[in-house]
């Protein structure tokens, strides 16, 4: 279904979240979202061809796109002790190689830069800012913004953030609001991360969506907590869920080579980000997740090497 584009509203300050207003909602009415996390999309490893599989079906979908950090893999620069011969595409080996995947981000991506809404940082991208004194995401950003012909620029968060989805039908008015954090520590194997779900809501309030990556792992889990409707003063129920996103980088290969994840006995890890949508039915605004899908099977054809040949840049309508 065609709905308007959501109306965005960039704080100055990442002390302020991110406010995307919803209006003129009719029966029928949807809107998707893509979350998404770990792209790593530089680096050999990257499932580079089904990470543009997914953002083709945001586009298509009109989703907006969240990334929730280490969107670059970015180890190879000189001094890294994390570089290696094995960890840089041939087309990135350059003198200038944080200048080469800043212009190769937008270039690689430049078909959904205009579904781009919210861009954190992750552990690799904040290495590169302590030993390079740059901040590679922000010029991402930055570049990418300026080609976005009649849109908002893109809003450049941090390591966390807040979004705050807004949704108004005549006078009906109704707010959900997203906490974003890329991730701390490993995982067990056993919980898979999912003690987190606890630790996070602990700390903080206010958020129906919980969203992290870091990890690689993938799964959602939607918790009922109980509040005080401060409006009404009625006890209520209320849903908060909670979602772990894959990455799109192979920790696990088939064919025995031996990455970091397979030394340290690693097991093999979902894959790929999750789909929100919001929508109206019964008289309310409700939402519903679904895992953006991944033929695991045939994983391995996703794999590319090299970059493809692109167009020149250029600003997108």
């Amino acid at each position: 279904m065609k709905t308007t584009r959501p109306i965005i509203e960039v704080p100055e300050s990442r002390e302020y979240a991110l406010k995307i207003r919803h209006e003129g909602i009719k029966a029928g009415w949807e809107q998707w979202y893509f979350l998404m996390s770990d792209c790593h999309w530089d680096a050999p490893e990257c499932y580079l061809k089904l990470l543009h599989e997914h953002l083709r079906e945001a586009k298509d979908r009109n989703a907006l796109v969240i990334d929730a950090g280490d969107f670059y893999e970015v180890i190879s620069g000189a001094g890294d002790p994390r570089s290696s011969k094995g960890t840089i595409r041939e087309e990135h080996v350059k003198v200038n190689y944080l200048d080469r995947l800043v212009e190769d981000g937008v270039d690689e991506f430049s078909p959904y830069l205009g579904n781009l809404v919210y861009m954190g940082t992750g552990n690799h991208e904040q290495a590169v800012t302590i030993r390079k004194e740059t901040d590679i995401t922000q010029r991402f950003v930055d570049k990418a913004s300026s080609l976005r012909k009649g849109l908002p620029p893109i809003h450049r968060a941090g390591y966390t953030g807040w979004i705050r989805f807004m949704f108004e039908r005549g006078s009906q008015r109704v707010s959900h609001s997203m906490k974003i954090e890329h991730g701390t520590g490993g995982n067990s194997p056993v919980t898979k991360g999912t003690i987190q779900t606890n630790r996070r809501s602990s700390r903080t309030e206010g958020a129906t969506f919980f969203v992290s990556g870091h990890i690689h792992e993938k799964w959602n889990m939607p918790l009922v907590v109980e509040t005080l409707n401060s409006s009404t003063g009625r006890v209520e129920l209320r849903e908060v869920e909670h979602l772990q996103l894959g990455s799109y980088k192979s920790d696990f290969r088939l064919d025995g080579t031996a990455t970091w994840a397979m030394m340290k006995m690693g097991n093999p890890k979902p894959i790929g980000g999750y789909w929100l949508r919001f929508f109206y039915k019964n008289n309310r605004i409700q939402w519903e997740v679904q895992k953006a899908q991944v033929d695991y099977p045939n994983l391995q054809s996703y794999l590319r090497k090299t970059r493809v040949q692109r167009e020149p840049l250029r600003r997108i309508a």
